[in-house]
Formats: structure tokens, sequence, C-alpha cells
């Protein structure tokens, strides 16, 4: 998934990062609306699932994602593709900005180290929190940015 995304962005001839700060934003309070809206309501084997699987890729994403978009357009420097130097820098940020959120997913949500998150209705309230509080503090960060250019 990095690797395309890399990719696209690096061809096209610009791009704005606040905009794409806003589509990841939605995205994350999109995924954490169905979280807590939906998810909480089903069955207990479909919650485990999702509070052990869901929760894990969410947290890979965060991580892993950025990194292919980082490996594929420092790659596609070398072949002069247009936004190559900037999308490597915003994958590799994306990264580096990453890394507390998901241990805080991971300590919380994924392999709890307190008692009061080992369910699974618990570990699901926090992904789906988390995933909303991460996605308008994204949103704002690109409405910042926005204002500022």
């Amino acid at each position: 998934m990095g690797l395309f995304i890399g990719f696209y962005l690096s061809a096209l001839e610009t791009y704005e990062t606040f905009k794409l700060l806003n589509i990841i934003g939605i995205l994350f309070d999109l995924l954490g609306l169905l979280i807590v809206s939906y998810f909480l309501l089903a069955s207990e084997k479909v919650r485990y699932f999702l509070a052990n699987w869901l929760t894990a890729c969410v947290g890979d994403a965060i991580l892993f994602i950025p990194i292919g978009i980082f490996l594929i357009s420092t790659v596609l420097i070398f072949f002069n593709f247009p936004s190559a130097g900037k999308t490597a820098s915003l994958g590799i940020s994306f990264f580096i900005y990453g890394i507390v959120p998901v241990i805080l997913l991971e300590d919380f949500a994924l392999i709890p180290k307190w008692s009061k998150f080992s369910n699974d209705i618990k570990r699901l309230k926090f992904l789906g929190g988390f995933l909303l509080i991460g996605g308008l503090l994204l949103q704002f960060i690109a409405a910042f940015m926005d204002f500022r250019s």
C-alpha cells in the first residue's frame, strides 16, 4: 500500500501536504466512527477478532505505509519523478511522528499492560477514540498548514 501511495504521490507534478493530511484525518475519523458506533455492538467473537486483528492492522499501517512511501519515493528520486523528494520527506516524517502513537496503541489496545483495558470492549473503545482524536489532530494540523500557505 505504501509503495503504491508513494509512487502515485511522486508522479504528481505538485501536491499540497495539508490536503493529504486532511484526507488521512478523515479516513482515521471514519474508521474510528465505525469502531465506536458499529463494532462495539457486534457479537463477542467479532469484538475479540477486531480487538486483536484490527488494532494490529492499524498499528502496522501507521508504521509500515510511511516506510513504503519513503522507500519507493527515495528510489524514484533517481528517476527524476517530480515530487519524489517531497514525498520521501513526507514518508519519513509520518514514520517518525507515528512511533509514539503506535506505542500508546500497543500498550492500551493491542497488548494491554493494565487490567482496566483487558476486555475487548474497552480495547475497541480505546482504538476508536485513538483514531477519532488522531484524525481530528491531523485535520487541525492540515487547517493550520492551509492557513499559513
